[in-house]
């Protein structure tokens, strides 16, 4: 299914602000991980995560039945919980090391990698050749501008 120019523009929109989100995100949680430790800051992310989001999913969700839709979803679909934890102590642990310009550049290639594969697996990738070079221009261009930066 295509998505309309204003939709797909929305869309891009919320992935960019995602990503300032992200980036923010994990200086703030490796700078508290300096002060508390990075596994109690993984678990101050998740909780205040967690308080914030339940008044919202409470007000948003009103008039929709979810208490049995839980028993029908794949038990593995619940393990992100835990991969997102996972994710928050390692960036914590990783930022103040590598500093937030060299982490972002190692994730953002991994993520790029993975999404990929992903993609390809799940047959959204028209040309895989042009996927591929279209990660190592982005990546040779990341990596470059760290590289000679002053």
């Amino acid at each position: 299914m295509m998505l309309g120019q204003l939709a797909m523009g929305v869309l891009v929109g919320l992935a960019l602000i995602n990503g300032v989100n992200i980036v923010c995100n994990r200086v703030v949680n490796a700078k508290l991980g300096t002060h508390i430790g990075h596994l109690r800051s993984s678990y101050w992310n998740h909780l205040v995560g967690a308080l914030f989001l339940l008044p919202l999913v409470f007000f948003l969700s009103a008039g929709q039945t979810h208490a049995q839709a839980w028993k029908t979803v794949p038990w593995p679909f619940y393990t992100g919980g835990i991969v997102g934890v996972v994710f928050v102590w390692m960036v914590n642990w990783t930022v103040p090391r590598l500093g937030a310009l060299k982490a972002t550049l190692i994730l953002l290639s991994s993520q790029m990698i993975c999404g990929l594969v992903l993609d390809v697996y799940l047959g959204k990738i028209r040309s895989l050749p042009m996927a591929i070079v279209g990660i190592c221009i982005i990546l040779s261009g990341a990596f470059l501008g760290k590289l000679y930066r002053k």
